[in-house]
């Protein structure tokens, strides 16, 4: 509990220069002051029932702070001498608010306890847990979607059920995809020819205004350059050129990425993410991720291309198997989330084959890509055996020859009981409960190097 202070002017002054929104409640919770941080929050938005002195503080809410009412159970906790705090999602649709209540006992005098009440705006922190939670849910949705394309069965069901686990896992509205034809003045005809649809989310599938749709005349012209040059689009629609927003408003889009997708090293068409109903800020890690889901398609397409030609006789078996080669090696792709940290989620079972093919495609990546730390996440594989633990620990041994730390993410307790039992060297390995975590201390530790190497500059 906090030492008895009274009430002063010096007090209340100190509490008006904090950043952060604060007041004090007296023992039957009326309010006895609000600096000047919470009443610029209020005056931002104005409300009829927004908290005031003299008014009790259960009885006030604002749409930015929350209610009094919903803070009961830690404003009882410090009032009886213990200090507690909870969380909670506030805000409206245009400006969305995560906001941490901290209710502090205060002795104002003996015998008589205040709360002093702090609330602090943790947006930006949700936005990189939430971030992060769905950049793992991707991760695995691409493992997932390199297995299908690898299983037998039609190009089409496979790309439905792919686009279903990238849906699902980054809980969007509607997944797509669109080809795209050059026509001879530059312009691109573009055609919608796959879709998933979360539930309650209208399709746009047999919208016969996404079908040989001009980019110049849709006023897309942006999206043309763009996808040439291989970049992403994304970001809320509301802040997007009008001639795009006539076209993604009527269907209901309030955020979107689309990405291109090359076949054969040429541009072939796009895969969309639309939001229909919050306003999502997606993260460079996310997209990055959905850009090896779209590397991935594009290698399913010319596999079944070629697959096609060689029907008619024009395809020699040798393109066949180099084609399902590509394939292979997206079943462990190499994922970057910073300048010099990757992920390379790992799914199914390790066998000596795939743990080759781990190690070629992490070691080849990291140089290429300059990376200083690579995280496996082992949070999909089936079974962790002995060939399994110890071709984790070759490579961990063979990036550490190239200046990268290795860390493994995701192991469950079997995995740990089989990577003690085999006598494997740990110490090769930093081990992390989950990919979340182990990105979280990557990125740190990534910065702390860095600035290391600046200060002995």
């Amino acid at each position: 509990m906090m030492p008895g202070v009274s009430l002063t002017n010096e007090v209340y002054g100190l509490l008006d220069a904090l950043p952060d929104c604060m007041a004090i409640l007296d023992s039957h919770q009326n309010i006895l002051f609000l600096n000047a941080a919470w009443c610029s929050v209020q005056e931002s938005y104005k409300q009829d029932a927004a908290f005031r002195v003299g008014m009790r503080y259960e009885a006030c809410s604002h749409v930015l702070l929350g209610t009094g009412f919903s803070d009961g159970e830690v404003i009882r906790s410090a009032l009886s001498g213990q200090t507690a705090e909870h969380r909670h999602a506030e805000g409206t649709p245009k400006d969305p608010r995560w906001v941490r209540t901290r209710a502090i006992p205060w002795l104002r005098q003996p015998g008589e306890t205040c709360v002093l009440v702090n609330k602090q705006d943790i947006t930006a922190d949700v936005n990189i847990e939430q971030s992060l939670s769905s950049y793992h849910d991707i991760l695995l949705a691409i493992g997932g979607a390199a297995e299908c394309f690898l299983g037998s069965g039609r190009l089409a069901e496979q790309v439905d059920h792919v686009l279903r686990l990238l849906g699902e896992a980054t809980k969007v509205s509607r997944v797509y995809i669109f080809d795209m034809q050059p026509m001879s003045d530059g312009d691109w005809l573009c055609s919608q020819r796959y879709e998933w649809c979360a539930k309650g989310v209208s399709p746009q599938i047999d919208n016969p205004e996404l079908q040989n749709l001009p980019f110049a005349a849709a006023g897309l012209q942006r999206w043309n350059s763009a996808l040439v040059q291989g970049q992403s689009i994304y970001g809320l629609v509301e802040t997007m050129p009008e001639s795009e927003r006539a076209l993604l408003e009527p269907q209901g889009i309030v955020s979107i990425v689309v990405l291109p997708i090359e076949v054969a090293g040429k541009l072939w068409g796009f895969m969309g993410f639309d939001e229909c109903t919050v306003r999502r800020t997606w993260s460079i890690p996310e997209v990055e991720a959905l850009r090896a889901g779209t590397r991935l398609l594009g290698t399913a397409i010319a596999s079944e291309q070629t697959h096609a030609l060689a029907q008619e006789g024009v395809a020699q078996r040798e393109l066949i198997r180099q084609q399902e080669e590509l394939l292979r090696e997206l079943a462990a792709p190499l994922i970057p989330v910073t300048d010099e940290v990757v992920v390379m989620p790992l799914l199914g079972t390790m066998d000596q084959t795939r743990l080759d093919q781990v190690m070629q495609n992490l070691l080849q990546g990291v140089t290429a890509l300059r990376a200083r730390r690579a995280i496996l996440d082992v949070t999909g594989v089936r079974r962790m055996d002995a060939t399994a633990a110890g071709g984790l620990i070759r490579i961990a041994r063979a990036a550490q020859l190239l200046g990268v730390e290795v860390m493994l993410t995701g192991v469950r307790a079997e995995m740990a009981r089989t990577l003690v039992s085999t006598g494997a060297e740990l110490s090769q390995l930093c081990i992390e409960s989950s990919l979340q975590a182990g990105i979280a201390k990557a990125i740190l530790e990534a910065r702390d190097a860095m600035q290391r190497r600046k200060s002995i500059r």
